[in-house]
């Protein structure tokens, strides 16, 4: 009995060994290919997501034919004159790859983010100093031939005085969703009337929160918040880094955007 049961002791133990090297094997020849600031796997019941996080420039090393889920971030735009700088373009879904090198271009502020032929565009920049200025444009282009690109938002337009500008239209396009940034927020008067502090407008954003089981839910894209004169709490906010999101108005950052890859291997 004791010889019999050390036997299937150790036969129980050379089927678990198997497995796991079997499994071991399936997710080496699964795997679509390298690269990333960060390269891991995340365990979502018995299935393994192998991704690839990109949080600046890299490639991405294709060596095995398949399809992945990405998203693209453009880099949100900076504030300044007290308007918001607009969020980032956003984009995700699911693309087949081939054997190859990919360029990845992760966008800082105000800088678009590319991957796959794909680009998220650049987030406008928030009005200049000076009475009225306009918030600058979004960031984007058309959607043609199937390209799909990613619109980002306007910046707001400068407080002022003598008047708020006005702020800065979204990208022009649209993507596959539909969804351009919206423009930018003119700069209002003050509320009782006097010539000093109006209030500098928020950048737009289309803003969209995506969910990922490897990167879970987050959002990005988001336009950056106004400033007032006479509140010197407002518009302090600077962009996230790896969000896309845009600058608050007292000419802080936008934050840089992000490329992100996934995909099952087992």
């Amino acid at each position: 009995m004791a010889i019999s049961a050390a036997f299937n002791q150790g036969l129980d133990g050379f089927k678990s060994r198997k497995a796991s090297y079997t499994r071991t094997r399936s997710l080496a020849d699964n795997s679509l290919g390298s690269g990333g600031t960060v390269e891991g796997f995340t365990l979502v019941g018995s299935d393994l997501y192998q991704y690839h996080a990109f949080n600046s420039s890299g490639t991405f090393v294709c060596t095995k034919a398949g399809t992945l889920e990405y998203l693209i971030v453009g880099g949100g735009g900076n504030g300044g004159g007290l308007a918001g700088g607009g969020g980032g373009g956003v984009i995700s879904g699911t693309a087949a790859v081939t054997p190859q090198t990919y360029t990845i271009t992760v966008g800082s502020a105000a800088t678009a983010s590319s991957a796959l032929g794909l680009t998220a565009g650049r987030g406008g920049g928030g009005g200049g100093q000076g009475g009225g200025a306009n918030g600058g444009s979004g960031g984007g282009g058309p959607n043609l031939g199937g390209v799909r690109t990613g619109q980002a938002g306007g910046g707001g337009g400068n407080a002022g005085p003598p008047a708020g500008g006005n702020g800065g239209p979204g990208g022009q396009g649209y993507d596959y969703d539909g969804n351009g940034g919206g423009g930018g927020g003119g700069g209002a008067a003050p509320a009782n009337g006097g010539s000093f502090g109006y209030r500098g407008g928020g950048g737009g954003g289309a803003g969209k929160t995506v969910s990922m089981v490897s990167l879970g839910s987050l959002s990005y894209g988001y336009g950056g918040s106004g400033g007032c004169p006479n509140e010197p709490g407002q518009g302090l906010s600077g962009g996230v880094a790896n969000r896309g999101n845009g600058g608050g108005g007292r000419a802080t950052g936008g934050g840089s955007g992000r490329v992100f890859f996934q995909y099952l291997v087992g």
